[in-house]
């Protein structure tokens, strides 16, 4: 295609493409329409958490709200529309701005600039509690399940994304396609405590735990109490794990994995409400790894948001089918003897 005509082609698109199907007055007109189960539908919380969230970021010192290219400023709670619709679908760019009659532009930006207001600000969300606290989720783990000491549960999930471009062979995991390890300790209601998020998929669960603060600082932020995990992590003092199954487990051995997985599987659940929820986790479609680990800790952070509020959880949780099933790799983090210990005087001690 020679220059000219090219040129040509592109002044007869832009005169003669079809006009955009976007709905007018969607935000000021429809969104207010809706019955409360469709807002939570659509918007993946409800009117009362959404309000709360909008509340939440007027108060952000990073956020200031500014027109985009001259253009009228765009309201605090249509750019939080926008942000919760874009994470809780797996809508393109294209059809958001339809919907919400914005450029793609700015669609961008308003991503950027709530992605960074929260983030900024996600010790206010994600937080590791204090003694007081610590010893509550101690009971209340104990009180629902018997397993005691309990201070969170841990895991590693994987979340798919485009193969970046840099270095795309190192973010293929286990099941062969590209994805970042979402590192979650949660509390007993499903709460995330601590959030680490942007390691390559081939990254193995014990090794992402040695990149993160809470390697050195878990015995000190555990107290006496402990984290619990997989067969892929080593037992600390601070953190425990099942008995490997030799073949040769005693009754009180498997007694206290039974204990331990009914535990465990509340930050499986809270895996499972994340990406039931913020349903853009089943597939980040991008090729920065910075803006997919966003994403990520966005979607954490607004989870936590919701279990606050009170929000109801049972329309959105989902099963986890993501589990990489990894084992304990020797060397790669070693159990010490006061872990042991530990371990075998819980198994000895459980009703």
């Amino acid at each position: 295609m020679s220059g000219l005509t090219f040129s040509l082609y592109i002044i007869i698109y832009f005169r003669y493409r079809l006009p955009r199907n976007s709905i007018p007055n969607y935000v000021e007109q429809v969104v207010p329409s809706y019955y409360m189960d469709d807002f939570r539908r659509f918007y993946r919380m409800s009117r009362t958490t959404f309000e709360a969230t909008c509340r939440i970021l007027s108060q952000s010192q990073h956020l200031t709200i500014t027109g985009f290219g001259g253009r009228e400023p765009i309201s605090l709670d249509k750019q939080l529309l926008v942000i919760l619709w874009y994470l809780g679908s797996q809508d393109t760019f294209h059809n958001i701005s339809d919907r919400f009659d914005i450029t793609e532009s700015s669609l961008a930006r308003i991503r950027d600039r709530i992605f960074k207001a929260f983030i900024e600000d996600r010790h206010k969300f994600i937080v590791w509690p204090d003694a007081q606290t610590r010893d509550e989720i101690i009971r209340l783990f104990q009180q629902r399940k018997g397993f005691p000491g309990i201070v969170g549960a841990i895991d590693g999930s994987h979340i798919a994304i485009c193969a970046p471009n840099d270095n795309p062979a190192s973010y293929v995991n286990r099941k062969s396609f590209h994805s970042l390890v979402l590192q979650g300790v949660c509390r007993e209601d499903m709460r995330f405590i601590h959030c680490s998020s942007g390691y390559p998929g081939s990254v193995h669960d014990a090794r992402v735990l040695r990149s993160s603060d809470l390697w050195d600082r878990g015995r000190v932020l555990c107290g006496n109490g402990h984290l619990i995990g997989d067969a892929a992590y080593p037992v600390k003092q601070w953190l425990l794990t099942p008995f490997r199954n030799n073949g040769h487990m005693t009754p009180e051995q498997t007694h206290y994995n039974y204990c331990l997985s009914n535990s465990r599987v509340t930050i499986e659940r809270a895996f499972g409400l994340l990406k039931g929820r913020f349903r853009r986790l089943k597939h980040v479609v991008t090729r920065n790894v910075e803006t997919a680990a966003d994403v990520i800790m966005v979607s954490c952070i607004l989870h936590n948001i919701a279990l606050i509020s009170g929000d109801e959880i049972e329309d959105f949780i989902e099963d986890q089918q993501d589990n990489m099933c990894q084992a304990h790799i020797p060397g790669l983090a070693e159990n010490d003897a006061e872990g042991a210990l530990k371990r075998n005087t819980i198994a000895r001690n459980l009703p």
